[in-house]
């Protein structure tokens, strides 16, 4: 049952948000998939010290990485996004770009790592992007159906789903206003 569900504000100037609004949850996907994989390992399915080499053979420094240090973001994998000038100039010349996992990888499996896997920590999406990749390969299924069956659905959250475009189903709560705030 719901503890409780209450819109609060404005989602642009003039507009009352509602309870019906979409947005995106961001870093909030990255607890759906530690605990898809955390599902998977009380299966038996796969490991938290399975190499990552095991399902993607072919990204450099996987035979050094587990599973668990991918979700624990301390596999030493640089970040494509934060830092990453590289990244940043490609993305915003063309910010509605749909952009796949191998091609935002190439921005930071390509990159030494920052430090030797399990040794110390850095906020990177590299990590969960391919984590992701290697749990699709792990089950054979795509990670939006899997996270809606092992994960989304049983917590109720009929209403989240994975998005490859910058678009927010209408109606869409935003994240800014015309007000100036000092």
């Amino acid at each position: 049952h719901d503890v409780l569900t209450r819109a609060f504000g404005e989602s642009m100037t003039g507009v009352p948000a509602t309870t019906a609004m979409h947005f995106r949850n961001g870093a909030v996907a990255i607890s759906y998939v530690a605990t898809l994989l955390l599902k998977l390992v009380e299966r038996g399915t796969v490991g938290l010290d399975d190499r990552l080499s095991t399902w993607l053979p072919g990204i450099p420094h996987a035979d050094q990485v587990t599973l668990g240090q991918l979700a624990q973001m301390t596999s030493g994998y640089a970040d494509y996004v934060l830092g990453n000038e590289e990244f940043q100039k490609a993305f915003y010349s063309n910010p509605f770009r749909q952009w796949t996992p191998e091609e935002l990888l190439r921005y930071a499996t390509s990159r030494p790592l920052y430090y030797p896997p399990g040794s110390n920590w850095n906020y990177a999406h590299t990590n969960y992007v391919l984590l992701g990749l290697a749990l699709e390969k792990a089950t054979g299924r795509d990670m939006a159906d899997l996270l809606a069956d092992e994960v989304l659905g049983p917590l109720g959250l009929t209403s989240t789903a994975n998005s490859f475009t910058a678009e927010i189903p209408a109606p869409a709560l935003h994240a800014f206003t015309s007000e100036r705030r000092e």
